[in-house]
């Protein structure tokens, strides 16, 4: 299993995993590597941890992370300190290289001052940027350090104009017979036409 950091460059990061009983996985103290000089970006293979366990990472006697492993995660990491595009659009520290790797993936960003957490949808991933683009705005500021999550899942079907279309087609379409419950808009289009389907 694979877990990623975003975090100062050229640190030198040690983590530990638990399970969720208190069982030890991997002993504390054990070197987090960065990939890369000067990336930021720490990452490691362990095959000891599975689903659930803590991870708790340290640079030197300091906590700068923990969180539960999740192999349902693509990405976790933090938006880069220059990384504020537009409201729906930031830089991660740490991401794939590939274009549209993320695409059409959840992603969710946790605001570091307020602890506020908000999920959407991908849109669109620039690798070479590592910039995320997202459906609709976060609804509050993002800034540099905010917490990025990317879902490994993606959404049954893509965003745009064509599912909407087909959206309002099927509610356009349905019958008033099975939309004329009390106090439902069915039943006050069924009166408006005289009681008549």
């Amino acid at each position: 299993m694979r877990i990623n950091f975003g975090h100062t460059p050229d640190a030198e990061l040690t983590y530990g995993a638990w399970s969720h009983d208190g069982t030890q996985r991997t002993a504390a103290g054990t070197l987090m590597p960065q990939v890369g000089p000067a990336t930021g970006a720490y990452s490691v293979i362990d095959n000891n941890i599975a689903n659930g366990d803590i991870i708790v990472v340290k640079e030197g006697a300091i906590v700068v992370g923990y969180g539960t492993y999740s192999d349902n995660i693509a990405v976790e990491t933090t938006i880069h300190a220059d990384g504020i595009v537009a409201d729906t659009a930031f830089r991660l520290t740490v991401g794939s290289s590939d274009d549209d790797a993320y695409n059409n993936m959840v992603v969710s960003v946790t605001d570091v001052s307020g602890r506020d957490t908000r999920a959407r949808r991908v849109t669109n991933y620039v690798g070479s940027t590592k910039t995320v683009t997202v459906d609709s705005d976060f609804m509050f500021p993002l800034a540099e350090n905010d917490v990025v999550r990317i879902w490994a899942d993606t959404y049954s079907q893509t965003a745009g104009a064509a599912a909407i279309a087909d959206i309002a087609d099927a509610v356009w379409e349905e019958t008033m017979q099975d939309h004329n419950s009390t106090g439902t808009t069915g039943l006050q289009l069924l009166m408006a036409n005289g009681g008549r389907y």
